[in-house]
């Protein structure tokens, strides 16, 4: 498992684990300062955001977001309009989520949209929608491979 897959299976666990504090009876505060729900939500937060920022500076990526529910949550990079990028996602989803049950293919996990010039992949992650942006010729497999550190994209963009 490469860093970006490990990265993503981080993230479905803490959305996970925030859903079902969040449905528990006695959510207001019993037990552990770690284990309460604005804790997790802090938690799950932090994380989206380090997962964006990293995935941002993979070269061959313009930028990534996650959204819920067609709301930004995170960006980084360069797109031309974010929010219209996270609606967009959102109705992507919506639309394949119907097509799906039509063909019983089960959740959606993955759509990628190729254009002439760009592509975007989304990635579910529980309610989450992790969105790349990237030039169409953009392998992203291969981009999103290894972790490029913060240094390597900072060096690359001056060139």
């Amino acid at each position: 498992m490469h860093w970006f897959e490990s990265k993503v299976e981080q993230l479905c666990t803490l959305a996970r684990e925030y859903r079902e504090l969040s449905t528990v009876k006695d959510a207001v505060g019993n037990g552990p300062p770690d284990a309460t729900p604005h804790a997790r939500r802090s938690r799950l937060v932090a994380a989206v955001h380090a997962l964006v920022e990293d995935v941002s500076r993979q070269p061959g990526v313009s930028a990534c977001l996650v959204s819920v529910d067609g709301l930004v949550l995170a960006m980084a990079g360069k797109a031309p309009d974010f929010e219209g990028l996270a609606a967009y996602t959102q109705t992507c989803l919506g639309a394949a989520s119907q097509a799906a049950h039509g063909i019983e293919i089960g959740d959606i996990r993955q759509i990628v949209v190729v254009g002439d010039r760009q592509k975007i992949a989304i990635v579910t992650i529980g309610e989450l929608a992790l969105c790349i942006l990237s030039p169409a010729n953009t392998v992203l497999l291969s981009a999103l491979r290894e972790k490029v550190s913060p240094l390597a994209r900072t060096e690359r963009s001056a060139d």
